[in-house]
Protein backbone atom coordinates (compact mmCIF):
# COMPACT_ATOMS: atom_id res chain seq x y z
CA UNK A 1 0.00 0.00 0.00
CA UNK A 2 0.87 3.72 -0.62
CA UNK A 3 3.63 4.18 2.25
CA UNK A 4 2.11 8.06 2.46
CA UNK A 5 -0.94 6.20 4.39
CA UNK A 6 1.20 5.81 7.42
CA UNK A 7 1.27 9.42 7.57
CA UNK A 8 -0.44 11.17 10.57
CA UNK A 9 -1.30 14.10 8.73
CA UNK A 10 -4.18 12.21 6.91
CA UNK A 11 -5.44 14.00 3.55
CA UNK A 12 -8.63 13.40 2.03
CA UNK A 13 -6.93 11.18 -0.29
CA UNK A 14 -5.14 9.24 2.22
CA UNK A 15 -8.58 8.33 3.92
CA UNK A 16 -9.83 7.16 0.64
CA UNK A 17 -6.71 4.67 0.45
CA UNK A 18 -7.12 3.42 3.99
CA UNK A 19 -11.13 3.21 3.11
CA UNK A 20 -10.05 1.33 0.10
CA UNK A 21 -7.94 -1.18 1.98
CA UNK A 22 -10.83 -1.60 4.78
CA UNK A 23 -13.38 -2.32 1.76
CA UNK A 24 -11.37 -4.86 0.52
CA UNK A 25 -10.64 -6.74 3.81
CA UNK A 26 -14.51 -6.37 4.21
CA UNK A 27 -14.99 -7.92 0.69
CA UNK A 28 -12.71 -10.72 1.47
CA UNK A 29 -14.29 -11.37 4.47
CA UNK A 30 -17.79 -12.01 3.16
CA UNK A 31 -16.45 -13.54 -0.34
CA UNK A 32 -14.38 -16.17 1.31
CA UNK A 33 -15.76 -16.70 4.90
CA UNK A 34 -18.89 -19.76 3.10
CA UNK A 35 -15.39 -21.36 2.00
CA UNK A 36 -13.65 -21.62 5.61
CA UNK A 37 -14.38 -24.91 4.99
CA UNK A 38 -12.91 -25.67 1.30
CA UNK A 39 -10.97 -28.76 1.48
CA UNK A 40 -8.37 -28.16 -1.97
CA UNK A 41 -8.72 -30.61 -4.94
CA UNK A 42 -6.81 -32.04 -7.27
CA UNK A 43 -3.06 -30.31 -7.68
CA UNK A 44 -4.61 -28.21 -4.77
CA UNK A 45 -4.80 -31.04 -2.75
CA UNK A 46 -1.54 -31.99 -3.33
CA UNK A 47 -0.08 -28.47 -2.52
CA UNK A 48 -2.22 -28.42 0.24
CA UNK A 49 -1.04 -31.88 1.75
CA UNK A 50 2.33 -30.76 1.28
CA UNK A 51 2.39 -27.52 3.48
CA UNK A 52 0.32 -30.11 6.22
CA UNK A 53 3.15 -32.29 5.87
CA UNK A 54 5.99 -29.57 6.41
CA UNK A 55 4.14 -27.99 9.28
CA UNK A 56 3.81 -31.68 10.80
CA UNK A 57 6.89 -33.45 9.73
CA UNK A 58 9.33 -34.14 13.16
CA UNK A 59 12.73 -31.73 12.89
CA UNK A 60 13.25 -29.26 10.30
CA UNK A 61 13.69 -30.54 6.55
CA UNK A 62 13.92 -28.60 3.61
CA UNK A 63 12.31 -31.05 1.48
CA UNK A 64 8.84 -31.34 3.16
CA UNK A 65 8.98 -27.49 1.67
CA UNK A 66 9.70 -28.66 -1.95
CA UNK A 67 5.90 -29.46 -3.18
CA UNK A 68 4.79 -31.36 -6.38
CA UNK A 69 8.67 -31.28 -7.06
CA UNK A 70 8.47 -26.82 -7.22
CA UNK A 71 11.46 -25.08 -5.37
CA UNK A 72 8.46 -24.06 -3.23
CA UNK A 73 10.38 -23.39 -0.14
CA UNK A 74 9.34 -19.78 0.95
CA UNK A 75 5.90 -19.61 -0.31
CA UNK A 76 5.38 -22.91 1.53
CA UNK A 77 6.99 -22.05 4.67
CA UNK A 78 4.57 -19.24 4.62
CA UNK A 79 1.49 -21.02 4.27
CA UNK A 80 2.93 -24.06 6.83
CA UNK A 81 2.75 -21.06 10.16
CA UNK A 82 -1.14 -21.77 9.54
CA UNK A 83 -1.12 -25.31 10.15
CA UNK A 84 1.24 -25.07 13.06
CA UNK A 85 -1.59 -24.95 15.83
CA UNK A 86 -4.37 -26.86 13.84
CA UNK A 87 -2.81 -29.20 11.33
CA UNK A 88 -5.11 -30.05 8.28
CA UNK A 89 -7.25 -26.73 9.54
CA UNK A 90 -8.63 -25.47 6.01
CA UNK A 91 -10.09 -21.99 7.72
CA UNK A 92 -6.42 -21.62 9.14
CA UNK A 93 -4.54 -21.81 5.53
CA UNK A 94 -7.18 -19.74 3.51
CA UNK A 95 -6.98 -16.98 6.26
CA UNK A 96 -3.61 -16.98 5.30
CA UNK A 97 -3.54 -17.04 2.06
CA UNK A 98 -6.19 -13.95 2.49
CA UNK A 99 -3.13 -12.48 4.02
CA UNK A 100 -0.68 -13.37 1.25
CA UNK A 101 -3.38 -11.78 -0.87
CA UNK A 102 -3.80 -8.62 0.85
CA UNK A 103 0.34 -8.41 0.43
CA UNK A 104 -0.68 -8.74 -3.38
CA UNK A 105 -3.44 -5.97 -4.10
CA UNK A 106 -1.32 -3.66 -1.96
CA UNK A 107 1.80 -4.25 -3.57
CA UNK A 108 -0.23 -3.95 -6.57
CA UNK A 109 -1.80 -0.34 -5.33
CA UNK A 110 1.91 0.98 -4.64
CA UNK A 111 3.16 0.09 -8.40
CA UNK A 112 0.40 1.59 -9.84
CA UNK A 113 1.07 5.05 -7.82
CA UNK A 114 4.31 4.94 -8.70
CA UNK A 115 3.76 4.55 -12.63
CA UNK A 116 0.72 7.10 -12.45
CA UNK A 117 1.50 9.51 -9.74
CA UNK A 118 -0.44 12.52 -8.51
CA UNK A 119 -3.72 13.59 -6.58
CA UNK A 120 -5.45 13.16 -9.89
CA UNK A 121 -5.24 9.55 -9.82
CA UNK A 122 -5.64 7.93 -6.65
CA UNK A 123 -9.23 7.49 -7.04
CA UNK A 124 -9.28 5.60 -10.04
CA UNK A 125 -6.10 3.51 -8.89
CA UNK A 126 -8.18 3.24 -5.65
CA UNK A 127 -10.84 1.52 -8.05
CA UNK A 128 -8.77 -0.58 -10.06
CA UNK A 129 -7.28 -2.31 -6.67
CA UNK A 130 -10.61 -3.25 -6.12
CA UNK A 131 -11.15 -4.70 -9.27
CA UNK A 132 -8.20 -6.26 -8.81
CA UNK A 133 -8.97 -7.64 -5.56
CA UNK A 134 -12.37 -9.28 -7.15
CA UNK A 135 -10.88 -10.93 -9.79
CA UNK A 136 -11.87 -14.34 -9.94
CA UNK A 137 -8.76 -15.88 -10.49
CA UNK A 138 -7.30 -14.19 -7.38
CA UNK A 139 -9.95 -15.34 -5.63
CA UNK A 140 -10.04 -18.55 -6.63
CA UNK A 141 -6.36 -18.96 -6.08
CA UNK A 142 -6.82 -17.93 -2.64
CA UNK A 143 -9.54 -21.41 -2.48
CA UNK A 144 -7.71 -23.63 -4.42
CA UNK A 145 -4.04 -23.78 -3.01
CA UNK A 146 -1.77 -23.32 -5.46
CA UNK A 147 2.45 -22.61 -6.47
CA UNK A 148 1.64 -19.84 -8.56
CA UNK A 149 -0.17 -17.83 -6.37
CA UNK A 150 3.28 -17.29 -4.00
CA UNK A 151 4.79 -15.92 -7.82
CA UNK A 152 2.01 -13.55 -7.80
CA UNK A 153 2.32 -11.89 -4.89
CA UNK A 154 5.88 -11.93 -4.12
CA UNK A 155 6.40 -10.61 -7.72
CA UNK A 156 4.18 -7.40 -7.42
CA UNK A 157 6.02 -7.31 -3.72
CA UNK A 158 8.85 -6.95 -5.21
CA UNK A 159 8.12 -4.55 -8.23
CA UNK A 160 6.84 -2.01 -6.14
CA UNK A 161 9.90 -2.66 -3.50
CA UNK A 162 12.21 -1.55 -6.56
CA UNK A 163 10.00 1.37 -7.98
CA UNK A 164 9.96 2.77 -4.36
CA UNK A 165 13.55 2.14 -4.17
CA UNK A 166 13.26 -0.02 -1.25
CA UNK A 167 16.37 -2.49 -2.11
CA UNK A 168 15.95 -4.29 1.32
CA UNK A 169 12.35 -5.22 0.92
CA UNK A 170 13.11 -6.08 -2.71
CA UNK A 171 15.55 -8.82 -1.50
CA UNK A 172 13.24 -10.18 0.60
CA UNK A 173 10.06 -10.09 -1.84
CA UNK A 174 12.48 -11.11 -4.75
CA UNK A 175 14.32 -14.49 -2.44
CA UNK A 176 10.28 -15.50 -1.84
CA UNK A 177 9.29 -15.24 -5.71
CA UNK A 178 12.52 -17.02 -6.83
CA UNK A 179 11.37 -20.11 -3.79
CA UNK A 180 7.89 -20.16 -5.04
CA UNK A 181 8.05 -21.88 -8.32
CA UNK A 182 10.51 -22.27 -10.91
CA UNK A 183 8.97 -19.11 -12.96
CA UNK A 184 9.28 -17.17 -9.83
CA UNK A 185 12.87 -17.25 -10.20
CA UNK A 186 12.77 -16.20 -14.04
CA UNK A 187 10.73 -13.39 -12.98
CA UNK A 188 12.79 -12.22 -10.22
CA UNK A 189 15.70 -12.08 -12.74
CA UNK A 190 13.65 -10.41 -15.35
CA UNK A 191 12.71 -7.47 -12.44
CA UNK A 192 16.35 -6.73 -11.65
CA UNK A 193 17.03 -5.97 -15.49
CA UNK A 194 14.08 -4.16 -15.84
CA UNK A 195 15.58 -1.83 -12.67
CA UNK A 196 18.87 -1.95 -14.34
CA UNK A 197 17.79 -0.53 -17.06
CA UNK A 198 15.38 1.90 -15.48
CA UNK A 199 18.94 3.55 -13.26
CA UNK A 200 20.46 3.64 -16.88
CA UNK A 201 17.59 5.61 -18.36
CA UNK A 202 16.88 9.47 -18.85
CA UNK A 203 16.03 11.12 -15.57
CA UNK A 204 12.42 11.85 -17.00
CA UNK A 205 11.80 7.86 -17.71
CA UNK A 206 13.29 6.86 -13.92
CA UNK A 207 9.75 7.24 -12.48
CA UNK A 208 8.83 4.24 -14.73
Amino acid sequence: WSSDVCSSDLTPARREQILTLGVIIALFGVLLWPERGYVPIWDGHVYANCVVDAATRNGFDLNALRCAGHPSYGWAAILALSQLAAPGDAGMMLLMNAILGLIAVGAFRATAARIFPGEEHQRALNLLTVACALHPVLLSTLVQVNVDFGVYVFFFAMYAALLHDRYDWAAVAGTFLAFSKETGAFAAAALVAVEVLRRLTAPELRAL
